[in-house]
């Protein structure tokens, strides 16, 4: 039985020259690990590349290859890839605060009418 997690990071790469940054920001999250998954789309890049970067993470991820090139055909294969209720939308040269995805959640939690 596959769990799913309630938050998809969902992020495009091409290049990992970034990527670790942006990984490691990902890992000190105060939202607890098993609520969300980190999944990477592959764009221009090989995915063993991305996977050597998050070989020993303490959150869920997954990397898959886009079928096609460029950023849109890479977020929407994602957003097809994934059941997760929420999406947090990331660059692969993105940084994210060590809080967001908590505050994202309860903003989100308060709000239901929000999307």
């Amino acid at each position: 039985m596959t769990i799913v997690p309630l938050i998809t990071v969902l992020i495009p790469c091409h290049s990992t020259e970034y990527l670790r940054a942006a990984l490691d920001s990902i890992a000190i999250q105060t939202l607890d690990k098993d609520q969300f998954e980190v999944l990477v789309i592959a764009d221009r890049v090989e995915p063993a590349a991305v996977e050597e970067l998050i070989l020993n993470a303490e959150f869920g991820f997954r990397v898959l290859r886009s079928p096609n090139p460029g950023i849109v055909a890479a977020l929407n294969f994602g957003l097809r890839n994934t059941s997760a209720e929420l999406i947090a939308r990331m660059d692969e040269d993105d940084l994210m605060t060590s809080r967001r995805l908590e505050i994202q959640k309860k903003f989100l939690d308060a709000n239901p009418d929000y999307a």
